[in-house]
């Protein structure tokens, strides 16, 4: 069972540092919110709220110095003497709005600049007798992020690796995810994270509608559920054939009965089959059934909800959700959240989901 965080005594607080240098309080006055985004299969990103003034005849913020596209950005928010939840990034959007009878307000955003070189299109890149492992923190160097990689089930490195021209590194790190089951990858706080999925841990924090559980929302959708996958697959013009069958997702204790389990019962044999694969061997296959089965049954409950600000509720970290009904209280894993502080006060969005009732 999670801990139920009490932050009833907390002032909500938040921190930013832009071109190595703290804003004073004199500056901090004119931000009027902070929010800091992060996600699995994202890099983090930010955006504050500037409310200017006029100064000497013109506006104080807008075109000022400070603010400049390109200068690097630290933000930590939480609560005062508690800052916890933070990003390194840098300034990429600047965004103003002009309204009749109102001083303009502009928004700031950006994201780490290793993101920015992850996502482009960019060169082909030979990976010849590395493991996937090894990969990984060689994207992270190129893109200036220090890597937190865990080992990767590889008996040996398979000598034919690269990524192809024209393909970004985000892509190909999708690829290598998919090809070690259970795999998840995101950037946070300047790291590039790539570890198997944290979905069987148990629930680190609980929120309770009514309670510290603000807003829910949700969709339970058994539609695109499958009871098996086949992948025909492929090498030197040999056939491969894997397969994932029913309730055996990896990540099994988000319920009793599992997505593919659901959809064996309610519509009998519902097999997705996946061919053209070039494979391997049969376990390469039998990863990728995996991977496919997995990623339908993931989305059997989605979810959206809002809580008061909680730093650590985080991407990747397991919650549980009570006082919803039998079908959606539970365990679920988290995928996203918004840290925003603002006049309002701190609150934290979220988005999860649960494989299995």
């Amino acid at each position: 069972m999670g801990d139920t965080v009490d932050i009833s005594n907390y002032v909500p607080d938040f921190e930013i540092e832009i071109g190595g240098k703290k804003l004073k309080p004199e500056e901090l006055k004119y931000i009027t919110s902070v929010s800091v985004d992060k996600g699995i299969g994202m890099g983090d990103s930010f955006s504050f709220d500037v409310q200017d003034e006029m100064e000497n005849g013109k506006l104080k913020w807008l075109g000022n110095e400070l603010f400049k596209f390109g200068k690097d950005v630290t933000i930590k928010v939480g609560y005062v003497g508690k800052l916890t939840h933070s990003i390194k990034a840098c300034i990429e959007s600047i965004a103003p709005k002009f309204s009749a009878g109102l001083m303009p307000i502009f928004t700031v955003g950006g994201s780490h600049k290793g993101f920015a070189k992850l996502t482009v299109e960019s060169e082909l890149q030979d990976y010849s007798e590395k493991k996937d492992n090894e990969i990984v923190s060689a994207i992270a160097g190129k893109a200036g992020l220090t890597a937190e990689v865990e080992a990767t089930d590889e008996s040996k490195a398979d000598p034919k690796k690269y990524k192809n021209v024209g393909d970004s590194y985000w892509n190909y790190l999708k690829h290598l995810a998919k090809r070690n089951k259970e795999f998840e990858f995101f950037i946070d706080d300047g790291k590039l994270i790539f570890r198997k999925t944290k979905a069987n841990t148990p629930a680190a924090l609980t929120f309770t509608w009514g309670e510290n559980l603000l807003s829910f929302n949700s969709t339970l959708d058994i539609s695109k559920l499958v009871s098996e996958v086949v992948v025909q697959g492929s090498k030197d013009n040999k056939s491969i054939e894997g397969k994932a069958a029913s309730g055996k997702e990896g990540i099994s204790s988000l319920g009793d009965k599992t997505g593919s389990k659901i959809a064996k019962e309610v519509f009998g044999d519902k097999k997705k089959y996946i061919s053209g694969k070039k494979v391997d061997d049969k376990a390469d296959s039998d990863n990728i059934a995996q991977a496919a089965l997995e990623a339908t049954s993931n989305k059997l409950i989605t979810c959206s909800g809002k809580t008061p600000g909680v730093p650590e509720l985080k991407p990747g970290i397991c919650i549980e959700l009570k006082g919803l009904g039998d079908w959606f209280s539970g365990k679920y894993y988290v995928s996203k959240t918004t840290h925003t502080i603002s006049t309002s006060g701190y609150e934290t969005s979220f988005s999860a989901w649960r494989n299995a009732l």
